[in-house]
């Protein structure tokens, strides 16, 4: 019991678990640099365990029998669901549900670490931990949001809002968006105007440099 709540502690956050081989290098790599997206999608990469609302000790059946190939270490990532986006083909948001948690590697990184290759990563800081379903213990991973400073959460979810409003600027429109959302349950628009402003001012700057040079 004292397990699941210190896990699944978030009644705000979504989870998701990715089975390993159990390589510590491997784990190592996804606690520093995040767990890659297959086919660019946490979908393809992850079981949805479900919100943290709804959860109960029946998890740990699931994470003890992981039903790919078996696997004995799972990697538990922790999203706020306030920043997941309505997954829909017709507005252009199929499959970008928790875009706003993904990054692409610089090359210099990449270089850095043998392991990473092409493609987005589901952001370090929102992998959580690490559980081995034969000795049912918990590896924590540091780098997970909850256990930064104020500051550096402030900084990183700086980053998320501004995932979040341009994957819906690219796709459907961020206030199209807000207003297609504003009629559906469960959804809520988590971007003030200040934060939209600040994305639009960035653009312009961007755009201003480029025709500029």
């Amino acid at each position: 019991m004292d397990n699941f709540k210190r896990i699944f502690n978030n009644c705000e956050n979504g989870y998701y678990g990715h089975g390993t081989n159990g390589d510590k290098n491997v784990i190592d790599s996804i606690f520093k640099y995040g767990l890659r997206n297959s086919h660019g999608s946490l979908y393809y990469t992850t079981i949805s365990l479900g919100p943290g609302n709804q959860l109960d000790e029946s998890v740990f059946d699931e994470l003890n029998n992981w039903p790919h190939l078996g696997a004995k270490k799972i990697i538990i990532i922790s999203l706020p669901l306030k920043y997941h986006i309505f997954d829909n083909v017709s507005i252009g948001t199929y499959l970008k549900s928790v875009e706003a948690f993904s990054y692409i590697p610089s090359d210099d990184v990449k270089n850095r670490e043998p392991l990473l290759i092409d493609g987005s990563y589901t952001m370090p800081e929102f992998v959580k931990e690490c559980y081995d379903a034969q000795t049912k213990e918990f590896i924590d991973n540091p780098k997970y949001y909850e256990h930064l400073s104020d500051e550096e959460q402030r900084k990183l979810f700086e980053t998320v809002k501004y995932n979040y409003i341009k994957t819906l600027d690219e796709s459907c429109g961020i206030l199209e968006y807000k207003d297609i959302i504003s009629h559906l349950p469960y959804y809520e628009f988590p971007i003030t105007d200040d934060d939209i402003n600040k994305y639009m001012s960035q653009q312009q700057e961007n755009s201003d440099f480029h025709i500029w040079n």
